[in-house]
């Protein structure tokens, strides 16, 4: 059985995971220019989370890091994106969407733990309404946040297709998925088809 960490960006996870990402070569300039991490090699898989090259049930487990806020609620790419990752989901496979929560961030803004200014313009909806603007100058479908997630809108969103739908704290949360950080101001949701 395969484990695929979606919507990977320039963070690589050691295998067994394979890393599949909608975005390739020209990732490492943009986020390089950035100073976020520079991509060291391409993905493993380039394709985008609502087309995944898998077949039904492939997959015992799936990370999605950093990937929802990315896809337009709106429009119904989200839901898509869910359906899609139950279908190559085995039974009993598990999901585990991890990202930013305007809520929890907002908690620590007010308690002075992080300033309100530092996580808006590198995680609010840079690409509606942010009055930072893109924080990517080339940006590319997929590289600005669309909506402001919070834990209880995937918590609901995830229970449209799957039974078990179950938040973590993320400093919690099981080892075994390829968190590239654990700062309070994520969700950590996991889901069991």
């Amino acid at each position: 059985m395969l484990w695929i960490n979606v919507g990977c960006g320039p963070y690589l996870a050691d295998k067994p995971w394979i890393n599949v990402d909608g975005n390739d070569s020209d990732y490492v300039s943009n986020f390089a220019s950035n100073n976020h991490h520079e991509m060291p090699r391409k993905p493993d898989v380039i394709g985008w989370s609502d087309k995944l090259p898998y077949k039904d049930g492939e997959v015992s487990r799936l990370y999605a890091g950093h990937i929802l806020e990315h896809i337009d609620l709106y429009d119904g790419s989200v839901d898509r994106t869910l359906a899609e990752f139950k279908r190559v989901l085995c039974p009993g496979g598990e999901l585990m969407c991890v990202g930013p929560d305007l809520v929890k961030a907002a908690e620590m803004v007010y308690h002075g733990a992080i300033r309100w200014q530092t996580f808006w313009e590198g995680h609010g909806t840079a690409g509606r309404g942010n009055p930072a603007g893109s924080p990517y100058p080339n940006a590319k479908p997929g590289d600005v946040h669309l909506w402001s997630t919070t834990e209880e809108a995937v918590v609901a969103l995830l229970r449209k297709y799957f039974d078990t739908v179950t938040p973590h704290h993320i400093a919690d949360a099981d080892e075994v998925w390829p968190f590239v950080s654990r700062v309070g101001w994520q969700y950590a949701v996991s889901a069991t088809k």
